[in-house]
């Protein structure tokens, strides 16, 4: 199932290929796994201490995480069946244009995958 670009995020050089890059890693990962079998939605953060990061209010500090202060992005996970290794099939990133709520990165992420059941996530997630 594609995945819906948010109205919020505008049209621009670099986000349209990172999107569709990432579109057609979904699409190549959906041959590869079954999903709707287990998924976690957690929170990542990514450590950037730029300047433009504050100015555009998308800078987070998340006590406990390994990088506690940075970008925040939404990262929906299942595990191999034979090895275990978890890969990431979805994320819902936050960006100047694009600002998601924790209740609807979950939302969104499991709408992507096509998850109605068989969903956990982080309880941060749910507040």
């Amino acid at each position: 199932m594609p995945h819906k670009i948010p109205a919020q995020i505008l049209p621009s050089k670099v986000i349209l290929p990172i999107l569709a890059f990432f579109e057609v890693v979904r699409q190549q990962l959906e041959t590869l796994l079954d999903l709707g079998a287990m998924t976690v939605v957690d929170e990542a953060i990514y450590s950037y201490y730029g300047d433009d990061m504050r100015e555009d209010a998308t800078d987070i500090k998340i006590e406990g995480k390994p990088h506690s202060y940075g970008i925040l992005n939404y990262l929906a996970t299942q595990s191999l069946e034979l090895s275990g290794v978890s890969v990431v099939v979805d994320f819902e990133p936050q960006l100047p244009t694009h600002k998601p709520t924790a209740r609807s990165a979950l939302l969104s992420l499991t709408q992507s995958t096509n998850l109605e059941s068989n969903q956990g996530s982080n309880s941060f997630l749910l507040q």
